[in-house]
């Protein structure tokens, strides 16, 4: 069933829908009668379109609670990446349960942006993360915070707090199964040309662990697949 976002009027049961979701509605080719899922104000309602031309849907009922949700906050420090591949890893971060983007730029980083130039590019980011989570068929969508400098990014607090780093791959330090649950996962992932010496001494002073994601050397944007897959893996296990 397609799911999209609105917002529901419960006097009248009429979804309202931005400009852009009419626009995705119409592409789809959305059927006249046809069932929908609409996510608003975070939870889930049956909806069904009465009209075609013009668009209208109508609210049926809540859906049963269905909590697609990781049972843990999810983190990610997320550099800023060439080409595409930053805007891929919002898209991907967003379909494995980040609930907050916090984008930085360290001495590495090629692609360089300065706040404002950063703020000029949100609506897209934006775009890109709500459209993830439709797919994914989440109900919240994640946080992407302004970019930061590095050093201010690492503040963040967390209950675990991962920083995933080359240099440990021979050395066996991976990411121990504990109980996520209700607690704040922090991840921590490199620019293409990685961390420097004195950026790992300070994620360390700021209480990130060094773990390993392999014997391989990872492409930044598939580190940050790697380690959050890694994380769900042990914080869903057993729920």
């Amino acid at each position: 069933m397609r799911r999209v976002f609105g917002n529901i009027d419960f006097n009248s049961k009429e979804v309202i829908f931005s400009e852009d979701t009419l626009k995705h509605l119409e592409v789809i080719r959305i059927n006249l009668n046809e069932e929908i899922e609409v996510i608003s104000s975070s939870k889930a309602y049956l909806c069904k379109v009465i009209s075609i031309r013009p668009i209208k849907v109508i609210l049926q009922s809540l859906l049963p609670s269905l909590d697609r949700e990781l049972p843990f906050e999810s983190i990610l420090l997320l550099p800023l990446l060439k080409k595409d591949n930053f805007e891929l890893c919002l898209q991907k971060g967003t379909e494995l349960g980040v609930t907050t983007f916090i984008p930085y730029i360290s001495s590495r980083v090629i692609v360089r942006l300065n706040e404002s130039e950063f703020e000029k590019k949100r609506d897209r980011y934006q775009k890109i993360i709500k459209e993830a989570v439709q797919q994914s068929n989440r109900t919240v969508i994640p946080t992407l915070l302004p970019l930061h400098k590095y050093n201010d990014a690492l503040k963040i607090e967390g209950d675990y707090k991962y920083i995933a780093y080359e240099d440990e791959a021979l050395k066996g330090s991976y990411i121990r199964e504990v109980d996520f649950k209700n607690k704040k996962v922090v991840s921590l992932i490199g620019p293409e040309g990685g961390f420097s010496t004195e950026e790992v001494k300070k994620a360390v002073e700021n209480k990130f662990i060094l773990t390993s994601l392999g014997k391989r050397i990872l492409r930044a944007e598939t580190g940050v697949y790697s380690i959050l897959s890694i994380i769900n893996y042990i914080g869903e296990k057993d729920v």
